[in-house]
C-alpha cells in the first residue's frame, strides 16, 4: 500500500489540478499499475484524504472525486461544496 500511496502523491505533485473518481484514478493516474485492485486504490485514496493530502468531493450526481488539497481552496472560492468524508463511494 505504501508504494501505491507514493505513486498517487507523485502523480498529484506533477498534476496539481488533477481530480478524478476511483476508476479514473486507476485508469489515468496509475495506467501502468494493473496489479492494484479498485478497492486497493480506494483504500490508498481514503488514506490520503485522512492525512489531509487529498480531498474527496461529492458531485451533485453522487460521484466522488479525489483531488489535491490545494484545489480545495480554489474550489471553495468558486462556491463548490467539498467534503472530507471517508464514506465509501
Amino acid at each position: 500500500m505504501a508504494q501505491l500511496v507514493a505513486k498517487l502523491l507523485a502523480y498529484v505533485e506533477q498534476n496539481p489540478d488533477a481530480a478524478d473518481t476511483v476508476d479514473g484514478v486507476s485508469r489515468r493516474w496509475l495506467p501502468h499499475d494493473k496489479a492494484a485492485s479498485r478497492d486497493e486504490v480506494l483504500h490508498a485514496l481514503e488514506k490520503l484524504v485522512e492525512e489531509g493530502r487529498l480531498v474527496k468531493r461529492t458531485s451533485p450526481d453522487g460521484r466522488c472525486f479525489f483531488r489535491s488539497d490545494m484545489v480545495l481552496e480554489a474550489a471553495a472560492v468558486g462556491g463548490q461544496r467539498c467534503c472530507r468524508s471517508t464514506k465509501r463511494c
